[in-house]
């Protein structure tokens, strides 16, 4: 009961921190972006941000913040000593790639001395064009495919890693609760365990089915979990079968222990489901800051771009400079998303993708939409 009183507590402390920084990205980000504006097309307004000072705001400042943000929600979380790194890996293998192309398809719109690979750079201008987009958004298209190019192999590692372990801890704590109506019926524990290696339990069927036959073959039970955990990256999966292990060698699997095993990994296992409802409801708020964010933008840049205003704002910098960091924005949204919501920076591509998208639709609609007046 405490331990299920302190996961509400983590959660709202999740909750806060999520609103925190949905507060922070759309208002700062506003805020400055007004503040630029309307510095720019009125200089005796006396409010003004300089061109180095919005930059440093919107590609230093506001992803610094982010991964301070990523850093708190991890210090607010339970967290467990082995980690599932393979996205990362994955990650890591591809940001070459990722800042090649973005030295191809958004550099040279900034300055076109970075210019090398003259297709990739007229594609964009193509994309632009077919799709409609306006002048000067060129950069915003290429940050936006940039970042989903480096995003969408993580996300694939991710949801192939994770379902996978996650299927595994289903497994085993559906086998211990079978492994203890077998041990009953007066089987022994090897016994016991060969009987079940037939059924299915999922991702831990294969597992199951290997440390049966390493037992009858005689490997040592230590040499079993050993490999089994250099397989297996699931703390709560591991601590389960290394408790079982520790009860057949020391404690001969005895039926009362094998229960008290079975007890326990359901009631984790429902602790994990309890974390995942309290925390569930808050992937619905990034996505609504990014709406608001992204729309307003749209509204924003719709006003200062109206031809009735008498506000003089060169269009074509003015997309190319404020909507470039509305996708970055959008991106570093989903990663602290991804890493308060599950807990994992990982699961964030998943959402990194689909914010970056949206900023794109929203570059479509300052294009396209007459909001301006």
């Amino acid at each position: 009961r405490n331990l299920s009183i302190t996961v509400k507590g983590k959660g709202e402390a999740a909750a806060m921190l999520m609103e925190a920084y949905t507060i922070i990205g759309i208002l700062g980000v506003l805020g400055i972006f007004l503040v630029f504006v309307v510095g720019m097309s009125l200089p005796t307004a006396g409010v003004s941000v300089s061109p180095t000072q919005f930059f440093l705001f919107s590609f230093i400042v506001m992803p610094a913040l982010s991964f301070l943000f990523i850093f708190a929600g991890d210090m607010s979380q339970f967290n467990y000593p082995v980690s599932n790194w393979k996205p990362y890996y994955v990650l890591l293998a591809t940001l070459p790639f990722g800042a090649l192309l973005a030295s191809q398809i958004v550099l040279p719109f900034f300055s076109e001395s970075f210019l090398r690979v003259p297709a990739l750079y007229n594609m964009i201008i193509w994309i632009r064009k077919s799709l409609n987009f306006a002048e000067g958004t060129e950069a915003a298209i290429g940050v936006t495919l940039t970042l989903i190019f480096i995003a969408i192999p993580g996300w694939i590692a991710d949801y192939y890693t994770a379902g996978r372990e996650g299927k595994i801890q289903d497994g085993i704590t559906q086998f211990l609760r079978d492994l203890v109506e077998v041990r009953k019926s007066g089987l022994s524990p090897e016994k016991s365990l060969e009987a079940l290696a037939s059924r299915d339990y999922r991702g831990f069927s294969k597992y199951l089915k290997d440390i049966s036959t390493k037992i009858n073959w005689g490997y040592p039970l230590r040499q079993i979990y050993e490999e089994f955990a250099a397989k297996v990256t699931n703390w709560i999966a591991l601590v389960n079968i290394y408790l079982l292990i520790d009860t057949m060698e020391v404690g001969g699997g005895k039926e009362q222990s094998i229960e008290s095993l079975a007890e326990f990994s359901e009631s984790t296992k429902q602790l994990e489901a309890e974390k995942r409802a309290v925390l569930m409801p808050l992937v619905i708020v990034p996505y609504i800051g990014a709406a608001l964010l992204t729309g307003t933008t749209v509204m924003f840049l719709g006003f200062f771009t109206g031809a009735t205003l008498g506000v003089s704002v060169p269009q074509i910098m003015l997309y190319r400079t404020l909507l470039t960091p509305l996708a970055i924005h959008s991106f570093t949204l989903g990663l602290v998303t991804g890493k308060i919501i599950s807990g994992r920076v990982s699961s964030g591509f998943k959402h990194a993708v689909i914010l970056s998208l949206v900023a794109l639709g929203g570059i479509w609609a300052v294009s396209n939409l007459n909001l301006g007046g």
